[in-house]
């Protein structure tokens, strides 16, 4: 693994704090996780090109990346109401 894949993961609680941001703009909350997914693509693109590493990989993981941080998005909304996942 390289550097890039360490760091671009690493970035996830980083791109869930930015969606957190981006709420009180986006009224939609089936955007949040394409939101995340930009965010991660961009994050990881930007390294890619500062650490002169591809950017397919770069895009792969970014995706990886976003949709891991929506993921922790939404188990954490899921623990904070207190259902469990399950729909009432």
């Amino acid at each position: 693994m390289e550097l890039l894949d360490f760091v671009g993961l690493a970035a996830i609680p980083f791109i869930v704090g930015l969606v957190e941001l981006v709420k009180p703009f986006v009224a939609d909350k089936r955007l949040y996780p394409l939101i995340a997914v930009a965010f991660g693509i961009t994050l990881n693109e930007v390294l890619a090109w500062q650490l002169g590493n591809g950017y397919a990989l770069a895009t792969l993981l970014g995706v990886a990346t976003g949709l891991a941080a929506s993921g922790l998005y939404s188990a954490g909304a899921t623990v904070r109401s207190g259902n469990g996942g399950n729909t009432p």
